[in-house]
């Protein structure tokens, strides 16, 4: 019997050529059922999109058989993470010291695999910020170095970031000083679902930390001791704006005992102070009081600073009262100056004066010959 195997030798070299290309597509195929993922599986896989390069260079052997090359994942499989950092806009548009920031930090798995193993570190400066808390949770925190550290973020989504997936780290700061710092996100060593690792990838964002306005006022009076009567002080009041970021413009100025001050033409409501600038005024009252009280008076000035954020200080003068004694003068009058020996009625006027300025009170009114 004539058998019905046609050698390929015999066949038409075009017939020839289909064949190969035919079977190349389908130890293809079955090389990718066998090594792919169930999500890795479902990619369309035709003899147009494969090459020489795509499968392993030594044929794998058993039994004295030459086996069909298996399919590198490598080469079907893209292993790519992406990382985006952002700090979040604060509520009304400026970051404070003793604020709260918040970063957001996504990572989206835009490769073709599964990610089992996806460690995750959060560098920050700790002079300017001081780390609350994150979710998920770090595994590790040094506040010293402005370190976090995430063992392995898959194990927190049910073991692996699927292709096309993404997770999410909110962490929160507390701003600790004035300028502009940096944070980082990195993710190193990560691995895929067939120990490919995943090229490290890394994302920064910078935020601007600006301070709380401040000024001091300074209240200094002249002279500082006056007698108990009363007398004239010159009080000088001094406004400096310690910020360091921003102006700062000077609202009201009031004194606890004076009232509204209305200040002078460069000291007064309404007058910006630039940063480091300052300015002063004087104001003359007369004090009084008994000794040994003093009197003590505050002064209060308050202002908006750049951006708004209100900003008072206050301080006092302090006046002591001197001893003020009582000065008398007594005069005493006769009228007639002159009777006769055996006697007669004289009328004895006296008069006291006080000579101070000091309230006396007569406590003794005594004649040496009349009691």
């Amino acid at each position: 019997m004539q058998s019905s195997f046609i050698s390929d030798r015999r066949m038409p070299r075009k017939i020839r050529r289909r064949m190969s290309v035919g079977c190349l597509a389908l130890i293809f195929a079955l090389a990718l059922m066998s090594t792919l993922s169930p999500a890795a599986s479902a990619m369309p896989v035709t003899a147009s999109n494969i090459s020489e390069s795509d499968f392993d260079s030594t044929p794998s052997v058993v039994a004295g058989r030459i086996l069909p090359r298996a399919v590198k994942p490598s080469n079907i499989n893209s292993v790519v993470l992406a990382v985006d950092k952002v700090a979040r806009p604060d509520p009304d548009g400026v970051r404070r010291v003793g604020d709260t920031v918040i970063f957001d930090i996504t990572i989206k798995n835009d490769g073709t695999t599964a990610i089992i193993l996806l460690p995750a570190s959060d560098t920050y400066d700790p002079t300017a910020l001081q780390y609350q808390s994150a979710v998920p949770g770090p595994d590790n925190v040094n506040a010293t170095t402005g370190t976090l550290t995430w063992n392995d973020l898959a194990a927190g989504l049910g073991g692996q970031l699927a292709a096309g997936a993404s997770t999410t780290i909110t962490v929160n700061f507390t701003a600790l000083k004035p300028g502009t710092t940096t944070n980082r996100v990195d993710i190193n060593n990560a691995v895929d679902e067939f120990g490919t690792s995943v090229p490290p990838v890394s994302d920064s964002e910078p935020v601007t930390i600006t301070e709380t306005p401040q000024i001091v006022v300074t209240k200094t009076a002249n002279p500082t001791s006056v007698p108990e009567t009363g007398g004239s002080v010159t009080f000088t009041v001094l406004v400096e704006n310690l910020s360091t970021t921003q102006s700062v413009t000077i609202s009201t100025i009031v004194d606890d005992r004076f009232g509204t001050l209305t200040g002078d033409a460069d000291c007064q409501a309404g007058t910006v102070l630039a940063i480091g600038g300052s300015c002063s005024f004087q104001f003359t009252r007369t004090v009084s009081g008994d000794f040994p009280s003093s009197h003590t008076n505050v002064v209060t000035v308050t202002g908006t600073g750049q951006f708004g954020d209100p900003v008072s200080d206050d301080d006092d003068a302090v006046v002591s009262f001197t001893d003020v004694l009582p000065d008398i003068a007594v005069t005493k009058t006769a009228d007639p100056t002159a009777v006769p020996e055996t006697g007669g009625n004289v009328t004895f006027t006296y008069v006291v004066t006080n000579n101070s300025t000091e309230a006396a009170t007569l406590t003794v009114l005594a004649d040496d010959k009349f009691g």
